[in-house]
């Protein structure tokens, strides 16, 4: 969550009340703990936050009351806040990218799994999910040696990872133009098979949401609605012009006269700010909730018929006639590439028109008058 909990608490505080979960974990949280955060409250919820070494807690979680869970660690200097109820025990974790003084990759990632082994050690249920800043395909790896760490102590504890679509994706600009970067950096661990995990997208951050499904798979997400950023007309340049209109005005205006109060205050009438900027330059849109079938396409569709009827022959035929395996390979190989293709088309279209970054270029370069 880029930015922070602060800077994002209003579309925290109204996906909760969509989705009414048990828990809701937040990497990136960067909240202050030696603050007072009453101003992050959230009704019939508590708000925990990592016990860190450091000011700044990067993991937070609500929790909704009487919901029969209790905290049980706070990370004891890792990012990792766990959960226990009587069958489950459920850990949220972020590993975080950048290090301070005297830490590297390797020894910051084994504090953080040695918490995690702790809370495994359990005959109840288990679920250890989060931002793990470790891509499941090891080629995009900078540090292949995490990705084996990983593996080798999900193997240990029994668990399986459910996730294996991309859950980030953001435009990156080169010297060769701007191409689409994504990654599978967010993991769901579990000791239960049948639990099933919805990557659901908002645009209030370029990861995936994870939620833990019921265990038949079954939700009720098909009915949800989520709001997105609508960036097909959105021009740098209006920017400019909506700061110069009556409206931006007397939006500066109210920041210039909360230079004086406290920094919360300040604050939100900043966040005001850019908020009323993106609903007037990039306005939101009500979408359905996405999903991976989002991408299957009729023609996706009719190959894994075809597929799946060559796989049944070849089990018919008990494996004596290869001809049904190496064509229903070959079929596989076509259904991934038009996959790709429809992820690809699917974020250039409608997630990553024109350009988001820009917007944030233009703004952070706007001086706001003294008083």
């Amino acid at each position: 969550m880029a930015g922070g909990l602060n800077a994002k608490f209003h579309f925290v505080k109204k996906l909760i009340s969509e989705l009414n979960p048990t828990a809701f974990f937040i990497s990136e949280a960067n909240i202050n703990k030696n603050k007072i955060n009453e101003h992050l409250n959230i009704d019939n919820y508590e708000l925990i936050i990592s016990d860190t070494k450091y000011p700044i807690s990067r993991s937070a979680c609500y929790l909704r009351k009487s919901s029969g869970f209790d905290v049980i660690t706070k990370g004891n200097g890792s990012e990792i806040i766990c959960l226990e109820s009587k069958t489950l025990v459920i850990a949220g974790i972020y590993r975080p990218f950048k290090l301070h003084d005297g830490q590297t990759h390797l020894s910051n990632f084994n504090a953080l799994l040695d918490e995690i082994k702790k809370v495994c050690k359990t005959k109840k249920e288990i679920v250890v999910a989060g931002d793990f800043n470790i891509d499941v395909k090891v080629s995009m790896n900078r540090n292949p040696q995490l990705k084996e760490l990983i593996d080798e102590w999900a193997l240990d504890s029994g668990l399986v990872q459910k996730v294996n679509t991309t859950t980030r994706s953001r435009i990156v600009t080169t010297t060769r133009g701007e191409r689409i970067e994504t990654s599978i950096i967010d993991h769901f661990y579990t000791s239960n098979d049948a639990n099933e995990v919805e990557l659901i997208e908002h645009f209030a951050s370029d990861h995936k949401i994870l939620m833990m499904t019921s265990l038949n798979g079954k939700s009720d997400l098909k009915t949800l609605k989520l709001e997105r950023r609508d960036w097909r007309r959105y021009r740098p340049e209006n920017i400019k012009k909506f700061t110069e209109s009556v409206n931006g005005q007397l939006l500066i205006n109210a920041i210039n006269s909360a230079k004086s109060e406290p920094a919360e205050i300040l604050l939100d009438a900043i966040n005001n700010y850019h908020r009323e900027v993106l609903n007037h330059l990039a306005p939101i849109r009500i979408v359905r909730t996405r999903r991976n079938t989002d991408v299957v396409d009729s023609k996706v569709s009719a190959l894994k018929k075809q597929r799946d009827r060559l796989l049944k022959k070849y089990a018919k035929d008990k494996g004596e006639n290869r001809h049904f395996l190496l064509k229903a390979r070959d079929i596989a190989k076509e259904m991934k590439k038009r996959i790709k293709s429809s992820i690809r088309h699917k974020y250039e279209t409608k997630a990553s028109t024109p350009n988001q970054k820009a917007f944030w270029n233009v703004v952070k370069e706007i001086n706001f008058n003294k008083r």
